[in-house]
């Protein structure tokens, strides 16, 4: 996990390059390209924009609320 372990070789994906993906991919649909679905390319800009908010949620709820007791392990 990214903040857990402090692993941050995503960052450059998620900061550089998935926004030049995503902006050469838009860009060429103004320019006429269209060959992929300008609406599956903005669910998928959504779902990334997502993930940073659920994080942030659920990291709230855990501070909110508290964590629940581990469960023991099924034998």
């Amino acid at each position: 996990m990214l903040l857990r372990d402090r692993d941050l070789r995503v960052l450059p994906t998620v900061l550089v390059f998935l926004p030049i993906y995503y902006a050469k991919r838009l860009l060429r649909w103004v320019w006429g390209d269209r060959d992929y679905p300008l609406n599956l390319t903005l669910v998928e800009i959504r779902g990334i924009l997502a993930g940073p908010w659920g994080l942030w949620r659920s990291y709230w709820l855990i501070r909110k609320i508290g964590r629940f007791p581990r469960l023991p392990r099924a034998t």
